[in-house]
């Protein structure tokens, strides 16, 4: 079974094209409907037969089909899986942004990414994407978007929107300031204090841990 992956996504663009590309997603054709196991109605190969690819098509072309999309901006990595409720819809929201989310197998899929982006040329995609062991934590945010995810603090997610969802976590093991805020929790002052705690476990299972997604 592979490691899963989720990346969270915020397209921006014209507005015409980020509705299409909604709509399209909405209306996918289902070509896996009725097969066990399978991906469902938002498996990333549906994209594909939208453009005009054929089963066979897709199974012989040189894009990796290994994963789905998830109209939850707020999906998280899952040990089992992508688990998407097929009743919610792709939106753009009332700020002019499309936000989404895709899980897929070992890492994000680039090649979704460029193919969406040869459609719909101007739209830009902002994302984060960790695993469910947070073997990486990954961001591409040049719009500084502060909903997208920032850092995974003792098993759990956080924007730097959460930021004080995070210092409340945060203190229930390490005595912060009150006005820690993103940038107090990028710094080494921050990442000194949970190499402390560590340190002064008897158990290692009781590691917190701590990453702070690494732009590129």
């Amino acid at each position: 079974m592979p490691n899963w992956a989720c990346t969270n996504y915020i397209a921006t663009g014209e507005m015409a094209e980020l509705k299409e590309f909604a709509r399209t997603l909405n209306t996918m054709p289902n070509l896996l409907e009725g097969k066990p196991l399978s991906f469902g109605r938002y498996w990333m190969g549906n994209l594909l037969a939208a453009f005009g690819m054929t089963m066979e098509q897709i199974d012989n072309g040189h894009i990796r089909c290994r994963g789905t999309f998830d109209p939850n901006f707020h999906a998280v990595p899952c040990f089992c899986g992508p688990d998407v409720d097929e009743k919610e819809e792709f939106s753009v929201d009332e700020d002019g942004k499309m936000r989404f989310s895709t899980i897929s197998a070992w890492d994000r899929s680039e090649d979704i990414e460029v193919m969406i982006q040869e459609r719909f040329p101007s739209i830009d995609l902002s994302w984060s994407c960790t695993d469910e062991f947070g073997n990486f934590s990954l961001s591409h945010n040049p719009e500084g978007h502060t909903d997208l995810p920032a850092f995974t603090f003792d098993g759990r997610i956080y924007s730097e929107d959460e930021v004080p969802l995070m210092r409340e976590h945060a203190k229930e093991y390490i005595s912060l300031p009150d006005e820690a805020d993103a940038e107090f929790f990028r710094s080494r002052e921050f990442r000194d204090m949970i190499d402390i705690y560590n340190d002064s476990l008897d158990d290692d299972g009781d590691r917190i841990g701590f990453a702070v997604f690494e732009d590129c």
